[in-house]
């Protein structure tokens, strides 16, 4: 059973979104000119002193200074994209409609509970979700908000409650990281063609310490893990499952595949993942009241067999299987 912080840190993120946009007074816009009605930013004179949050522990975030809801003491800073030109089926969208980030600091006793929605490019997301879980910020959600937007984004949400200037040093780190990779395209590797190739498992067992069975010359894994929704019991057949698929040769081998979490293991396993060079493509939670609550991570490496393996052993070491 995981524990009612596990539990509100990870679905922080939502919850807490809606619930800083709305006290803001600020409009959700579709199209058109109108602009949202925002408050004026506050200096660090205005702020210093108001109660609950020192705004001046911000001041030196990128895109500072924000915005101070006085009303809840939120602070809120917008993260935006003006480098992309995004399109949705062929219509040009302004950058505030299709990749408006924000980073918000909501005040608590002795610290902050700090959210936040990051609008990254495919090559600027596990560099900027490895800087967040570098300083200590749990990542909860990364997933996109069109289905056919150029370029593709994908947007990553993280929360953290703790001290304010620790909060803002660690978000400062993450949103100088996502500076550092804007425009960076990743290196490549060569293509290789795997289709006709019937994958070795023995290596990767020796490694795994889990068997599994071959499906059409791939290397299947898969665990099962149980839940019940209004007393029934929900397993492997209804996606309540790890499933991990090695293909290719043993020099030359990827692996891709879905690992469910409970929300204590989500952080340790996307450490576990990205010190191994794995990369995360999505991160959802499909919760449809089910206990316990499974965060679903979706998960993509290129390597040799052996090394893939010993990524993924790692991360089902966090898991206790």
């Amino acid at each position: 059973m995981q524990s009612d912080s596990a539990r509100r840190l990870v679905r922080i993120g939502t919850a807490l979104a809606w619930g800083l946009l709305l006290p803001a007074g600020l409009t959700l816009v579709a199209c058109g000119d109108s602009q949202p009605e925002r408050e004026a930013p506050v200096s660090t004179a205005d702020a210093r002193g108001t109660e609950g949050l020192d705004t001046g522990a911000f001041d030196s975030l990128p895109w500072a200074p924000g915005n101070l809801d006085r009303a809840t003491g939120t602070y809120r800073l917008p993260v935006p994209r003006p480098d992309l030109v995004v399109t949705v089926d062929g219509v040009r969208l302004a950058s505030r409609v299709a990749a408006a980030g924000w980073v918000a600091f909501k005040p608590i006793p002795g610290g902050a509970v700090l959210t936040a929605e990051l609008p990254l490019l495919a090559d600027e997301v596990n560099p900027v979700l490895s800087a967040a879980l570098l300083h200590d910020l749990r990542v909860t959600s990364l997933h996109p908000h069109f289905t056919r937007d150029d370029p593709r984004l994908l947007f990553l949400h993280l929360a953290a409650i703790g001290e304010t200037d620790t909060l803002a040093a660690a978000m400062g780190a993450v949103l100088q990281t996502l500076e550092d990779v804007k425009g960076q395209r990743r290196e490549i590797p060569a293509p290789v063609d795997i289709s006709g190739v019937s994958f070795y498992p023995a290596p990767v067992d020796s490694v795994l310490r889990v068997r599994g069975r071959m499906r059409d010359g791939t290397y299947e894994i898969t665990l099962p893990r149980s839940a019940t929704v209004e007393g029934f019991d929900l397993g492997e057949s209804s996606g309540i499952a790890s499933r991990v698929t090695f293909a290719g040769g043993p020099s030359s081998a990827v692996v891709s595949g879905r690992l469910a979490l409970l929300e204590e293991e989500l952080q340790p396993t996307l450490k576990a993942l990205r010190a191994a060079g794995i990369e995360i493509a999505s991160i959802d939670d499909d919760a449809m009241g089910e206990e316990p609550n499974y965060v679903h991570v979706h998960l993509w490496g290129r390597g040799s067999a052996t090394s893939l393996a010993r990524a993924i052993r790692d991360a089902l070491d966090v898991m206790g299987h």
